[in-house]
């Protein structure tokens, strides 16, 4: 067996020894986030020596998020439990799903580094705001309380807000989820996580705020404000096309996991496109990249697409098709013919 010790993540075996106890499960598929993936041993080895006689099979497809918990892949094996690992639940499934699921949410062990916390306090210090909105994405939550008598003592005053959205913990953020932050008018925003994901959705939640992503692994702080003012500048490019030269054509592309699919704005969108006299497809998607999003134009030739599935797609991954690709947001924003940023919804 591996050994468990000093592991970069907590996986909570003692939950894991709960859930195989209460459910019994002959065949298990495991979910983790492809930066998490080597954990994957520790996990099979672990449940190995539960019960030998279990089934257990890892999706190697990529995971996004909670919200694309893999049904097709668990009913295909018929298994009897999904573990899932890397996020808490999703608030906003889209379905109800038979198999069980455990979320293992794979909290970092490490700490706030001095390197970490001096690039904090130099970057703030540049600003005359005394007032700090702390966030983290989930793998970080737990290190916010310390972040925050630091900012403190340092005479800064540091709130970590509270999101009234189900499962979600206070401070944390998803990539469509800024609930938390949805009323607080600060003017700075320190994000504490990995990466630029989740910084790039608070700028988008709040455009006209300075934000910062404290980087655990990096262990710098990142003005993030010119990559935003780029994203937003060609966001606004688009929309702005559209309102003023209109459309005939649009196509909803409708996310088929538990978590992406979600009836309500699509019959919310269509309805307010009919009413415009926009002619209107719908398709249905695992998975959309742009081989996807290529089929679809051959097959209808729209005009705009829509993407309800997941709002970062076509912010990060897709930004660059040929033809205008929106969020939900984006869309109303169209239809309204406003230029007030709305993110995600």
């Amino acid at each position: 067996m591996l050994n468990q010790k000093n592991l970069p993540y907590e996986l909570e075996f003692s939950r894991l020894r709960s859930f195989i106890i209460n459910y019994n499960p002959k065949k298990i598929l495991i979910q983790i986030a492809d930066g998490l993936k080597f954990l994957s041993r520790y996990i099979i080895d672990y449940i190995e020596t539960l019960d030998k006689d279990i089934e257990i099979y890892l999706s190697a497809s990529p995971s996004y998020g909670a919200c694309d918990i893999p049904i097709d892949e668990a009913k295909a094996l018929n298994v009897d439990a999904i573990i899932h690992v890397g996020h808490n639940p999703y608030p906003y499934m889209g379905y109800s799903l038979d198999i069980p699921i455990l979320y293992i949410e794979a909290f970092y062990t490490g700490d706030i580094t001095e390197k970490l916390i001096k690039s904090i306090i130099d970057v703030l210090s540049k600003y005359r705001d005394q007032d700090i909105v702390l966030l983290a994405s989930i793998q970080y939550i737990r290190l916010l309380d310390k972040l925050y008598k630091i900012l403190k003592a340092y005479g800064y005053r540091a709130i970590i807000p509270r999101s009234n959205v189900e499962h979600l913990l206070q401070g944390q953020v998803l990539g469509c989820i800024y609930s938390a932050i949805k009323n607080i008018s600060s003017n700075t925003y320190l994000i504490l996580t990995s990466g630029l994901f989740h910084g790039i959705g608070v700028c988008l939640t709040k455009p006209s705020a300075r934000v910062f992503i404290a980087d655990i692994i990096r262990e710098e702080v990142i003005d993030i404000g010119g990559i935003c003012r780029k994203i937003l500048a060609k966001r606004y490019y688009i929309i702005s096309n559209l309102i003023n030269n209109g459309f005939k054509t649009a196509t909803l592309i409708i996310g088929s996991r538990p978590g992406q699919y979600r009836p309500w704005l699509i019959d919310m969108l269509y309805k307010k496109l009919a009413v415009k006299d926009v002619k209107v497809f719908r398709a249905i998607v695992s998975y959309l990249d742009k081989d996807r999003l290529f089929a679809l134009d051959q097959a209808f030739g729209s005009d705009v697409y829509i993407v309800t599935s997941c709002p970062r797609l076509p912010i990060d991954d897709l930004s660059d098709f040929y033809k205008p690709l929106l969020t939900p947001g984006e869309a109303l924003m169209v239809l309204y013919e406003s230029m007030e940023y709305r993110y995600p919804w």
